[in-house]
């Protein structure tokens, strides 16, 4: 069993600064080409993909319904969602992700990577509308990343 002083409790809640900060983590993935991120505590799990069932009438940018583990699952196409065109391509991997108690899954072509990220790594004069999917632009090595917001993204869906 491991200790933890309470010194040292105090001392980090009270380092509101330090706080700040700290790094925080990230699942980077790509979807049509480019890479873009989630905070790592929005995904609950990531799954292979299975073919999704296509629901009538549902907007473009869901892909479907899945059964995992005996739950029906809504899944996102995270390229159309963004944007994009569908293309009718298999994914690899579902991020699920979690949304005021129910559960969403998001369709990516590739899960790359995960990553601490700090605040420093945000990238300067991004313009982010506050109301759309995109949280913030992070500059990882030589590459820009899209910080996600995972409720703007799905609440349309749990509507």
């Amino acid at each position: 069993m491991t200790s933890v002083s309470t010194a040292a409790i105090a001392d980090e809640a009270t380092d509101g600064a330090a706080h700040e900060r700290r790094a925080r983590r990230i699942v980077v993935f790509r979807v049509d080409g480019r890479s873009y991120a989630l905070e790592i505590d929005t995904v609950s799990e990531i799954i292979p993909w299975r073919k999704a069932t296509r629901l009538p009438g549902a907007p473009p940018w869901v892909a479907g319904l899945i059964n995992v583990r005996g739950s029906i699952l809504t899944v996102i196409d995270l390229g159309v969602r963004l944007g994009g065109q569908p293309t009718g391509h298999e994914f690899a991997s579902v991020l699920m992700a979690d949304y005021e108690g129910k559960r969403v899954g998001l369709a990516v072509d590739e899960v790359l990577d995960v990553h601490d990220m700090s605040t420093e790594t945000e990238a300067a004069g991004a313009d982010v509308r506050p109301d759309g999917p995109v949280r913030a632009l992070l500059q990882l090595e030589e590459q820009v990343i899209v910080l996600l917001d995972i409720e703007a993204l799905i609440r349309q869906v749990l509507i």
